[in-house]
């Protein structure tokens, strides 16, 4: 009797065993995946683009995906530190932070106008009277989120190497979007203002002034900035970042997905992550260090 009821007991457990198996598997492959990204321009412009791209990578990759936008840079390496975010567009030297802090793979790169990189640029006003970098002494100066390569860590490393001080020198001013930096120089709520290369011609900031192209005057350009990257969680399963690379490729030679592409950050094309791009992320350290150790030092002498 008691053999019967162990063969009972024992022939309904495995089965219901084996179904909450195969609940979790199926529960893990439908998983919602994060997508971040930050309010390099208008927020609501960039959440906009960042639906479409996630709900396109959805659909090609039969996962969930949705998208978030950040606070800034430094919001989505701690989301992908706690396992908060899993997928992430990073610039350059929020890429080169946050691979410091946790285990990411960078899967694709950022190309613009056929190059993998792009330029960064301080302007000003045409009708300020500033036309280099030594007429921003005593002027305010427009940089964005810390972790921007192209708006403030560039910038404010050629100001360094100018003998202009970005913190002593000018009156710095903190505006995480880029189009709200072209668009406060050119209603003179700052001199000068750091941002990327065509931030001008954002819509956003087109419909407000139509020819702020023409209102505006590049004092300094970069020489490349090495690409912005998208970067998944190390731990992510290799198929799931196989099927991401493939979507993401797919997406760039596809005219509806590349104008998303586009309108989010003015990027023309993704390309597949090589030796050769992770190389060129290496002058950053070189900037990054300098521009540091620069700063303490004469920060050290003030006082």
């Amino acid at each position: 009797m008691i053999k019967r009821y162990i063969y009972n007991l024992v022939a309904l457990v495995i089965p219901t065993i084996l179904l909450l198996g195969c609940s979790d598997d199926m529960s893990n492959s439908k998983q919602e995946l994060v997508m971040a990204f930050t309010p390099s321009r208008n927020v609501n412009v960039v959440q906009k683009s960042a639906n479409q791209i996630a709900n396109e990578l959805s659909r090609r990759t039969g996962l969930n995906i949705k998208s978030r936008t950040m606070v800034n840079y430094s919001a989505i390496i701690i989301a992908l530190k706690r396992g908060d975010v899993d997928i992430a567009f990073l610039g350059p030297l929020s890429y080169l932070k946050a691979k410091d802090m946790v285990e990411i793979t960078p899967i694709t790169a950022s190309v613009r106008n056929g190059q993998a990189g792009y330029y960064g640029v301080i302007i000003s006003n045409r009708s300020s009277g500033i036309h280099d970098l030594e007429d921003l002494r005593d002027k305010s100066v427009a940089f964005a989120d810390s972790l921007s390569t192209s708006g403030y860590l560039y910038p404010r490393y050629a100001m360094l190497r100018s003998g202009v001080h970005p913190s002593r020198d000018v009156r710095s001013v903190a505006i995480a979007s880029h189009a709200t930096i072209v668009l406060s120089v050119l209603t003179n709520k700052v001199d000068a203002g750091a941002t990327y290369l065509g931030a001008t011609s954002n819509p956003e900031v087109l419909d407000k002034i139509p020819d702020a192209v023409e209102q505006t005057k590049i004092i300094w350009k970069s020489p490349l900035i090495p690409p912005d990257v998208q970067v998944v969680r190390a731990s992510l399963d290799h198929n799931v970042r196989h099927s991401l690379i493939e979507a993401f490729l797919a997406m760039s030679v596809d005219p509806k997905s590349k104008k998303w592409l586009k309108d989010l950050y003015g990027i023309d094309e993704l390309v597949p992550m090589s030796n050769e791009i992770l190389k060129s992320h290496d002058v950053l350290e070189e900037i990054s260090k300098y521009s540091s150790i620069t700063v303490n030092k004469e920060k050290g002498h003030k006082d």
